[in-house]
């Protein structure tokens, strides 16, 4: 996920807040795609046994969503926020034109 916020904000593109979730988010939605692959080799032959499988494969997924798009979002802000700190600011040390009577 850091690499992919860095490699969005060398493009200019300055909103990667939700990108960064989504990255880390995108580990349950693979989760879910597998749940749903693996279902056919258990041979269920009853409605309530589907109806529990997904019923818990959907609400584990979401939670792997939830924590591992938390992690990516957090993984990043320090990022961002190191990133951002390196940066030092050139505009202290001059006088504007404002301060020296210019205007």
């Amino acid at each position: 996920a850091i690499a992919l916020v860095y490699r969005q904000l060398n493009a200019e593109n300055y909103q990667w807040w939700w990108f960064s979730f989504m990255v880390g988010g995108s580990c349950g939605v693979w989760m879910f795609l597998v749940a749903i692959l693996w279902f056919p080799r258990l041979e269920a032959q009853m409605a309530l046994t589907f109806a529990l499988y997904f019923g818990y494969m959907v609400l584990i997924s979401f939670g792997v969503f939830l924590v591992f798009g938390s992690l990516s979002f957090l993984a990043s802000l320090w990022f961002v926020m190191k990133l951002y700190s390196t940066i030092e600011d050139d505009t202290s040390d001059s006088t504007s034109a404002f301060d020296s009577g210019q205007l």
